[in-house]
C-alpha cells in the first residue's frame, strides 16, 4: 500500500512537471512565434523605406540577443547588368573603417604592445607635425583615436588622389608636415588624417602593415572573410556599384586615407562586428576595452563629465527614437553606412545603401531603433543637477563654430554656424543664428557633468574655457565671441555679394553713359572700375566655391583640388576682389578729401565694405585662393 502510494504520488508528480513544461513550452512558442512577427513586420517596414527612396541596393541587418532576426538583401548592386544584392553583395562603408582601425588599436593596447598614452613622435618619428604646444602638450595615441589632436580635416587637394592602396607612408609623403589648430587634448574635430597616421603608428609599433594588422586582429577573429581595406576589397566581383541620389552611378574613388575610410565588407560580416560590441567584446575583446571605446578621456568635454556623450575611440553616441546607440556611420561616393547597437544588450544593427540617400538611411536608422525599443525601452533620462545661476548667466552670449574640419573654409562656416545662448529659470536655451542654424532648444544641467538636451537620455555638451577662451561644445566647438563680431561675420557675406552684384550693374549703366559721351572721368572711372573688378573678382570666386566646393560631389571637390580652369579662376578671381577693394577704398578716401560729392555716398560704403571683406580673406590665406594646396 505505501509502494502503491508512492508510485502514485511519483505518477502525479511527473504529471505535474509535464503539465508545466509544456505550458512553458507553449509560451515560449508563443514568444517566439510574436518576435517572429514582430521581426517580419520590421522587414516590410524596411522595404517599404527603401522602396519609397531613391535607394538603388540595400544590405541590412539586425540583430537581437546575439543573433540576427532581419538579414535583408534588397534592390539592385548593378543596374547595368541587372544584378540584384545578395547576402554576398560586398559594399563601402566609408568612416565605419575608423571603428576597425580603432579596435585595432585597442586589441594591440590589450596585448601589451602599445598604449593610449603614447607619444606619436616616439613610435613614428616619420610623422611631421607642427605642433606649437609641444613641450607641454604632445600628441599622443590616444588623441589620434578621439579627434582631439588639433589635425585639420581633409583638404581639397586629397579629393583628387585617386590612388588605389596607398599606404600610410604614401600619404605621410604626400601631405608632408601637418600643423595643428589647437592644444591637443581639448578640442574635438573629426578629421581623416588622425586614424590615417594611426594606422601608421600601428604599423611601426609592430613591424607589420596595415591590411596584415586588419586582417589578423579584426577579419579573421570575427570571421569576417569578405572585408578588407583594399580598393576593391577581397572579391572585386563582388563589390557594388553606387549611385547618385540622382541614379547617376558614382566612380569608385579612392583617396590617400584607407585606415579612415576604404572598408568593403558584407552586412552580413559587418554585423559580426555590431554583436561584437553588443555582448561586450564576446571574449575576444575584454568588457572594460569595449567600455573604453564608448567614451572620451582626451577633450575638454570628457573634463567636464561628458566623456560618454562624446566621441570615444572610434565609436559615437546617436540617439533615435530616444534609443542610445554606439556605433558610426559611413559615406563615400555614392555609398551610405550606419553600424550601431545598444551596448551590453546583443542588440545592434547595419545599414549597407549603395545610394547617397541619407534621408533614407535616417528613417531606416529610427525604425530599426523603434523596433528594439519593444524589448529593451528608451534609455532613461539623466538626473539633473541644481541649477547654478552664475555659471548659467556666464554662458550667456554669442558663439560661433570654431572646430570647422576643413580650415580653408572654416572662417566662412563662422558666418554660417553661429549659437546664441541665453538663459532661462532651469537651464540654456541654444538657438541658431547665421545664415544656417538649429532650431532653439533648451539644455538642463546633468548631475553626472555637462548639459543634456531636453529630452535626450545623454548628456552631450559641456561649457569649458580652453586657454581663456570660453567654449559650448555639443560635438563641434563654439568659441563666445562679441556680438558685434558675430554680426560682423553674419552679415559680411550678404554684404559683399549684395555690394559686388550692385557694382557690376552700376558699371553696366556707366558704361552704356560712355557710349553716349557722359560716362564717369578721373578719379570718378578709376573708382568704378576699381568697384567693378573686385565685385566680379567676389562673385567669381564665391559662386564657384560654393558650387564645386560646398554643394558638388566627388568630381567637384576633385576639380578645384587641382589646378583647373575653375581653380586657377578661383584664385585669380581672389586676387582681383582684394586688389580692386582695397584700391576703391583708397581712391574713394582721396576724393572724399580732394572733391566730395554725392557720388561717395554709394562709393564710400561700397568700398569699404568690400575692403573689410578683402582684409578677412587676407588674414585667413585666400589672397590668393589656392584650392589646390594641401
Amino acid at each position: 500500500m505505501t509502494l502503491s502510494k508512492a508510485l502514485i504520488d511519483e505518477a502525479t508528480m511527473a504529471l505535474s512537471v509535464l503539465k508545466f513544461l509544456s505550458v512553458i513550452a507553449f509560451s515560449l512558442t508563443l514568444a517566439l512565434g510574436a518576435r517572429a512577427q514582430t521581426a517580419g513586420d520590421l522587414e516590410t517596414d524596411l522595404i517599404a523605406i527603401l522602396e519609397e527612396s531613391a535607394v538603388v541596393g540595400a544590405g541590412i541587418v539586425v540583430v537581437q540577443n546575439g543573433s540576427p532576426v532581419v538579414d535583408l538583401a534588397w534592390g539592385m548592386a548593378d543596374l547595368v547588368s541587372a544584378s540584384p544584392v545578395t547576402g554576398d553583395t560586398v559594399f563601402r562603408a566609408g568612416s565605419i573603417s575608423k571603428n576597425v582601425t580603432s579596435l585595432m588599436a585597442v586589441r594591440l593596447v590589450q596585448q601589451g604592445t602599445l598604449n593610449l598614452n603614447d607619444l606619436v613622435a616616439d613610435i613614428a618619428p616619420d610623422i611631421q607635425i607642427n605642433n606649437p604646444w609641444s613641450e607641454t602638450d604632445p600628441v599622443r595615441v590616444v588623441h589620434l583615436l578621439e579627434h582631439t589632436a588639433g589635425l585639420p580635416g581633409s583638404s581639397y587637394r586629397e579629393y583628387t588622389e585617386n590612388r588605389p592602396d596607398a599606404s600610410p607612408a604614401d600619404y605621410l609623403e604626400a601631405v608632408g608636415t601637418l600643423r595643428l589648430r589647437w592644444r591637443p587634448g581639448t578640442l574635438y574635430s573629426y578629421s581623416n588624417a588622425g586614424h590615417t597616421l594611426l594606422a601608421r603608428v600601428l604599423e611601426q609599433a609592430t613591424g607589420r602593415s596595415f591590411d596584415d594588422l586588419a586582417k589578423s586582429l579584426v577579419f579573421d577573429e570575427l570571421d569576417m572573410q569578405s572585408a578588407s581595406f583594399l580598393t576593391y576589397g577581397a572579391a572585386p566581383t563582388r563589390l557594388s556599384r553606387s549611385y547618385a541620389i540622382s541614379g547617376r552611378e558614382e566612380p569608385t574613388w579612392e583617396m590617400l586615407i584607407r585606415p579612415s575610410g576604404s572598408l568593403t565588407v558584407t552586412a552580413r560580416d559587418l554585423a559580426q562586428l555590431a554583436a561584437l560590441y553588443a555582448n561586450e567584446g564576446a571574449g575576444l575583446v575584454p568588457a572594460e576595452a569595449i567600455d573604453r571605446m564608448q567614451r572620451s578621456e582626451a577633450s575638454s568635454v570628457s573634463d567636464a563629465g561628458v566623456g560618454r556623450g562624446a566621441y570615444g575611440l572610434g565609436t559615437f553616441a546617436f540617439i533615435p527614437e530616444g534609443l542610445v546607440f554606439r556605433g558610426h556611420w559611413g559615406r563615400t561616393e555614392g555609398f551610405r553606412a550606419s553600424m550601431g547597437y545598444v551596448p551590453g544588450t546583443g542588440a545592434g544593427f547595419v545599414i549597407l545603401l549603395n545610394t547617397a540617400d541619407d534621408r533614407a538611411a535616417g528613417l531606416l536608422r529610427a525604425r530599426i531603433a523603434q523596433h528594439l525599443k519593444q524589448d529593451l525601452g528608451a534609455s532613461p533620462l539623466p538626473e539633473r543637477a541644481e541649477i547654478d545661476r552664475g555659471a548659467l548667466e556666464t554662458a550667456r552670449g554669442v558663439y560661433v563654430i570654431a572646430t570647422h574640419e576643413q580650415p580653408m573654409r572654416a572662417w566662412l562656416f563662422k558666418a554660417l554656424d553661429q549659437r546664441r545662448i541665453t538663459t532661462a529659470e532651469d537651464g540654456l536655451i541654444v538657438s541658431g543664428m547665421g545664415l544656417r542654424g538649429p532650431p532653439a532648444r533648451r539644455f538642463y544641467p546633468a548631475a553626472a557633468g555637462g548639459y543634456v538636451a531636453e529630452g535626450l537620455p545623454l548628456a552631450t555638451a559641456a561649457l569649458v574655457t580652453v586657454d581663456e577662451r570660453q567654449f559650448w561644445i555639443d560635438r563641434d566647438a563654439y568659441v563666445k565671441v562679441s556680438a558685434a563680431e558675430a554680426a560682423f561675420r553674419r552679415l559680411s557675406i550678404p554684404a559683399m555679394l549684395g555690394v559686388s552684384l550692385i557694382a557690376v550693374l552700376h558699371a553696366a549703366v556707366w558704361g552704356l553713359m560712355g557710349l553716349l559721351g557722359r560716362g564717369p572721368r578721373g578719379d570718378g572711372l578709376w573708382i568704378r572700375a576699381a568697384l567693378l573688378a573686385s565685385g566680379l573678382g567676389f562673385l567669381a570666386t564665391s559662386g564657384l566655391f560654393v558650387s564645386f566646393g560646398l554643394l558638388s560631389g566627388w568630381a567637384g571637390l576633385a576639380n578645384i583640388g587641382q589646378p583647373t580652369l575653375v581653380s586657377i579662376t578661383m584664385a585669380g578671381g581672389s586676387i582681383l576682389a582684394v586688389i580692386g577693394a582695397l584700391t576703391a577704398l583708397g581712391l574713394t578716401g582721396r576724393r572724399l578729401v580732394q572733391a566730395p560729392g554725392v557720388f561717395l555716398l554709394w562709393a564710400g560704403p561700397a568700398s569699404l565694405v568690400l575692403s573689410s571683406v578683402a582684409v578677412l580673406w587676407i588674414l585667413v590665406g585666400w589672397f590668393p585662393l589656392v584650392s589646390w594646396a594641401w
